[in-house]
């Protein structure tokens, strides 16, 4: 990336005096340029892939990385493409460090949680921005918990936004310590697993077989399972099931297609097995699901303000 200047994000924009924390989910684009935060950020590429600039440098992102960014890191993220169907989508945990550790002082056990605090300007340092997988989804889903506390304004919201955050330091901590099952197994065999489920998070609804995955990574079909249950923290065929089931939840929210094309897209061509199996992970069917979850139409807000007339 060319030499340009850096502008600042100031931390009043998402911060009160109460709630140290935010969690936002943004589509990346060409418009925003070089900057860097008054805050701390946690960055999860939660779909797409694309380029993340840091400084002077810059590397490919795909759906799983994480980057943990201390205060004044200049960074940006860039979409593969311009194209609306190909979105990256970037999940932001940031923080004000000084009064998420002042909150926190008294947690019991917070003293085992050193390197994660370091790293994220709890404690004082220098630390430098790193990056790591979130193979088992455990950030992933500590992000979309957030999301719908923040959505959803919950009784003791900032409480659990704080549980939320113990958790990531936890997370981190054992990243940082390299001891995160993405990190512990040593077998050449782990990059051709890691490249499988970057695979798979890509693009869910195709249809894959564990057999050509197997192959594709060099293994055994046997062996393949294994290790893939190792890495994910989950059987294979229950690992597709969520991240397909995950995908249907994100277009009943956002788009209008109807269920069976919804199904098809996260490849089930049975409409009724991908019925049960939804409701077997959500608790819901595909409509009881958009109905709670989508926001309301412009009819459906005419209908109330003509009542309330």
């Amino acid at each position: 990336m060319a030499q340009q200047s850096v502008a600042v994000t100031p931390a009043h924009l998402f911060f009160d005096d109460n709630r140290p924390y935010y969690i936002n989910r943004v589509s990346e684009s060409f418009e925003l340029q070089l900057h860097r935060h008054e805050f701390t950020e946690i960055c999860l590429v939660m779909e797409g892939a694309g380029v993340h600039y840091i400084g002077e440098q810059s590397m490919d992102v795909h759906a799983g990385d994480v980057f943990v960014l201390p205060l004044g890191t200049p960074h940006v993220f860039r979409p593969r493409s311009t194209s609306s169907r190909y979105p990256l989508m970037i999940g932001n945990f940031i923080l004000v460090p000084g009064q998420a550790e002042a909150a926190l002082s008294s947690f019991p056990g917070l003293e085992e949680l050193q390197s994660a605090r370091k790293a994220l300007n709890l404690l004082p340092g220098s630390p430098e921005w790193f990056r790591l997988r979130d193979d088992r989804g455990v950030i992933r889903r500590i992000m979309e918990e957030g999301l719908e506390v923040l959505r959803d304004k919950r009784p003791g919201g900032t409480a659990q936004l704080h549980a939320l955050f113990i958790l990531l330091l936890a997370e981190l901590e054992e990243h940082c310590r390299g001891g995160a099952k993405s990190h512990s197994l040593g077998s050449r065999s782990r990059p051709g697993i890691e490249a499988v489920i970057r695979k798979l998070r890509s693009d869910p609804g195709i249809p894959f077989r564990a057999e050509e995955l197997a192959g594709e990574a060099g293994l055994s079909v046997r062996h393949f399972h294994r290790l893939f249950a190792e890495t994910a923290g989950k059987p294979f065929s229950r690992f597709v099931q969520e991240l397909r089931i995950r995908e249907a939840c994100r277009l009943l929210r956002s788009t209008a297609m109807g269920v069976e094309q919804i199904a098809e897209a996260c490849g089930y061509q049975d409409r009724s097995f991908f019925t049960v199996l939804f409701r077997r992970h959500t608790g819901l069917s595909p409509r009881e699901y958009r109905e709670r979850r989508q926001p309301r139409s412009t009819q459906q807000a005419d209908l109330e303000r003509c009542a309330e007339k």
